[in-house]
């Protein structure tokens, strides 16, 4: 029983500690007899779960996130290179051909600031992390990451954000000639 005991002490210091340290791995007790299950969760979802990101904020990175996994990932693996859309055979690779352009243009029209988004959204380096590789600030980072998206939000156009003032209306002037 004593050697029992320790191997389950030395289980939870390994959970306890990977929980600490290991980049989006979060422990949760399950309400089934005490099991612990682990939730993997990449820094965008974490830092929008603990209020760091806006709702539009997130919803622009997991567009982003999509876009880069179906059309750029999803076309350099042969692996994911198979599926139909149900009606047309070359629908799967419309949606890759589409979701590739979208990725390109989407970081296109943020500009400077992409290589932050390359990094946290698609690469899914946590901000400790990336500080460690550029030498930044974990605060200059998340600045870096919340005005990249928020440009993100503006191009995919998502509520909430920036919205350009609509064009000045032409007033027709009518002139009475009748004398």
């Amino acid at each position: 029983m004593g050697g029992r005991r320790k191997a389950a002490q030395a289980d939870q210091d390994n959970i306890a500690y990977r929980t600490q340290h290991a980049a989006g791995l979060e422990a949760q007790e399950t309400m089934v007899a005490g099991i612990r299950r682990h939730v993997v969760q990449s820094p965008v979802e974490r830092m929008y779960h603990r209020g760091g990101l806006t709702g539009r904020q997130y919803d622009a990175a997991s567009r982003l996130y999509v876009s880069y996994v179906l059309g750029v990932a999803g076309a350099r693996d042969p692996e994911r290179a198979t599926g139909s859309s149900g009606f047309d055979p070359a629908g799967y690779s419309d949606a890759r051909l589409a979701a590739a352009t979208d990725y390109r243009k989407a970081v296109q029209a943020v500009g400077p600031l992409a290589w932050v988004l390359e990094w946290i959204v698609v690469q899914e380096t946590t901000l400790e992390r990336l500080g460690e590789i550029t030498g930044r600030s974990r605060e200059a980072l998340k600045g870096y990451l919340e005005a990249a998206l928020d440009l993100l939000g503006d191009w995919y156009r998502l509520p909430g954000g920036y919205s350009p003032p609509a064009p000045a209306r032409l007033r027709s002037a009518t002139i009475d000639t009748t004398v």
